[in-house]
């Protein structure tokens, strides 16, 4: 038995949920995205405005996740 990550457990084969903690029993869970040099590569700049994108706020709730 553990503690993990709904998402997790729901993307795992052969895991059962037990239980959720309720979500005002925490802060929320936040996956921050940030440059980490002054000058970001153009790779790094195209990712973070695709996963800023309406496209994958949609893919993210459709896995479960707040956006």
């Amino acid at each position: 038995m553990g503690v993990v990550y709904r998402t997790d457990a729901e993307a795992s084969d052969g895991v059962r949920l037990l239980g959720l903690f309720p979500s005002d029993a925490h802060e929320p869970i936040i996956y921050p995205i940030a440059a980490i040099s002054a000058h970001p590569s153009e790779g790094a700049l195209t990712l973070r405005r695709w996963l800023e994108s309406d496209d994958a706020k949609a893919i993210f709730q459709r896995a479960g996740f707040g956006t």
